[in-house]
């Protein structure tokens, strides 16, 4: 299926749900596939989770450090399992009956970089995540950017796991994600839903929860 293709089923969902944040999952799969940002809600609970999220070989040295800013810094990056046994990137913790997604062996850039912790440094590596054509040799390990194998069938409010479908929507073969902290008047700690969405706002990103993506999957 093509991009415009993908983009339109995404519009006709957005039709006929409601927007609680003012965002839309075709506007999100439009800007990822666009190299934009956007910042996405897990939903669960009275305290939810916000996720800045980029398309892995999109994302450039000024969004990583735009990321770095106004998160905990953890830059992580969603991956299928598949891919991720072709690099030879193992979990920290291997389980063959899982239910949510495993974080694995950081990975560093293996040409390209400095010490592999500054933001030019860290967008290399998630760069070379998201290309197709990366093979187990363009990494280090262990590194400073922490791959995460999406589980197979993921529980609602898996934070990589919507992140890497809408990377996948817009295109990417991962996604780069980070929790957002530190907004506004929440100078510590995570945001609620009004602190994130002026953040979203004053930064001209789009915001969209997790039901949009659940509904997405039912088709």
């Amino acid at each position: 299926m093509s991009i415009g293709s993908l983009i339109d089923t995404a519009a006709a969902f957005d039709d006929r749900l409601p927007q609680p944040h003012g965002g839309s999952l075709a506007g999100a799969v439009d800007a990822l596939h666009n190299g934009r940002l956007v910042v996405l809600c897990d939903e669960l609970g009275a305290s939810p989770r916000f996720d800045l999220v980029a398309a892995a070989d999109r994302i450039t040295v000024a969004q990583t450090a735009f990321l770095v800013r106004h998160t905990s810094g953890f830059l992580q990056v969603a991956m299928r399992d598949v891919r991720c046994d072709r690099l030879q990137i193992p979990p920290v913790a291997p389980g063959a009956d899982r239910l949510g997604s495993q974080q694995c062996v950081g990975v560093d850039a293996s040409t390209g970089i400095g010490t592999g912790i500054s933001a030019a440094d860290r967008t290399t590596t998630i760069n070379a995540l998201g290309r197709p054509q990366s093979v187990a040799g363009d990494f280090t390990r262990p590194g400073h950017v922490v791959p995460v194998r999406v589980a197979a069938c993921p529980p609602r409010g898996d934070s990589a796991a919507l992140a890497l479908e809408l990377a996948e929507l817009s295109g990417s073969y991962a996604a780069v994600f980070a929790t957002l902290v530190g907004v506004a008047d929440a100078a510590v700690g995570l945001p609620d839903r009004r602190q994130a969405g002026e953040f979203a706002a004053r930064h001209g990103l789009g915001l969209i929860d997790n039901t949009l993506m659940t509904h997405l999957r039912s088709v």
